[in-house]
């Protein structure tokens, strides 16, 4: 769940919540499958609540030394701060070192492509990075800080943006 607040456009201010439902899968040679699926809802501060469909999958290989390369995407149908509906596809390439079993530090690159009934019709793309530390807290409770920086140059002038947020994440796998 997340709370987000915005200067301009005025109003624009929402709570964001999700539940994703899946399964993760670990096959020989260190080689590791997660797909899941899920549903949200985007309360807009002027304009009610919205629902999600939220999609991902990835895969992972663990290599010797305790590296870890990964690739993934996810797909989202939502609405944007202004109601409109938009497709958000993203793809993930990145690397993580684990210092133990339990620590990693892993740095990641991702690149979106956003289609809304409110932008252009080709679309809108923006990528960034992001650095993380992990760390598994018990078998099912994971604890994480990252740094993301991201940035984008559309063809509207609402689409220009960079921005760096740092974010502290529990997680709880059942």
């Amino acid at each position: 769940m997340r709370q987000r607040s915005f200067d301009d456009p005025a109003g624009a201010d929402h709570l964001e919540a999700s539940g994703l439902i899946g399964f993760r899968s670990h096959m020989e040679r260190g080689i590791e499958l997660d797909v899941a699926g899920g549903y949200g809802l985007l309360d807009l501060a002027d304009a009610g609540s919205e629902t999600m469909w939220l999609g991902r999958a990835s895969v992972s290989i663990r290599r010797a030394g305790g590296w870890r390369y990964h690739a993934g995407f996810h797909h989202q149908l939502t609405v944007d701060v202004a109601g409109n509906d938009f497709v958000d596809t993203t793809g993930r390439l990145g690397v993580e070192k684990y210092f133990g079993k339990r620590t990693a530090v892993g740095l990641v690159g991702f690149l979106s492509q956003l289609d809304s009934d409110s932008t252009d019709p080709s679309g809108n793309r923006f990528g960034g990075a992001e650095l993380k530390l992990r760390r598994q807290l018990s078998r099912r409770v994971e604890a994480s800080l990252a740094y993301r920086h991201w940035e984008n140059a559309g063809s509207f002038e609402l689409d220009d943006m960079r921005q760096d947020r740092a974010m502290l994440s529990l997680t709880y796998r059942h």
